[in-house]
């Protein structure tokens, strides 16, 4: 696509230059219309752009891990013992528990992994299209400022004609 530009965009430019200096009014219609869809594109790519920021945001947003280290079943041995709980039922108890941590914390880590690695691609999408965004911008602007230049262009050259027309009619008197 970028070749594909850069090929063009010469070719459209002196095409452009051509007809603006040979006929003046005809490139100012031409040019009007063409600076209006210059402007629209542009604001539609920042549009575009505005839309997948925030969808990217989102995105990062819905990555949150909602499991979290159960602190709350925490095992009081003191009042186990105060029960009168055999030492295998009680050493069970324990095992049981700390089982549980494991597996909470497996998956915890596990769910933050996979958090970072997700955040991490969205990041790099997102990168990729902000560069994407601003090649686009890049080009919009430079065809604005070929437009106004251009456009600017034909006055000057509307004069230039017109002298020659009045040097020439002047001539043939």
């Amino acid at each position: 696509m970028d070749t594909l530009t850069l090929i063009l965009l010469p070719m459209v430019i002196s095409s452009l230059g051509f007809l603006t200096y040979r006929h003046p009014p005809i490139a100012r219609k031409l040019l009007m219309p063409l600076f209006y869809i210059i402007c629209g594109l542009i604001f539609l790519i920042e549009l575009y752009s505005l839309a997948q920021s925030n969808t990217y945001f989102k995105a990062m947003d819905a990555t949150h891990i909602d499991i979290y280290m159960n602190k709350a079943k925490t095992i009081n041995i003191d009042s186990l013992y105060k029960t009168g709980i055999e030492r295998a039922s009680l050493n069970q108890i324990i095992t049981d528990n700390e089982n549980q941590r494991d597996k909470y914390r497996e998956i915890y880590n596990a769910q933050t992994s996979l958090r970072d690695s997700t955040r991490d691609k969205i990041s790099i999408l997102r990168e990729n299209s902000q560069k994407t965004t601003n090649t686009y911008l890049f080009y919009g602007f430079i065809g604005f400022l070929i437009t106004i230049i251009l456009f600017a262009l034909t006055f000057l050259f509307d004069n230039i004609h017109d002298k020659e027309k009045i040097s020439d009619t002047n001539k043939t008197k």
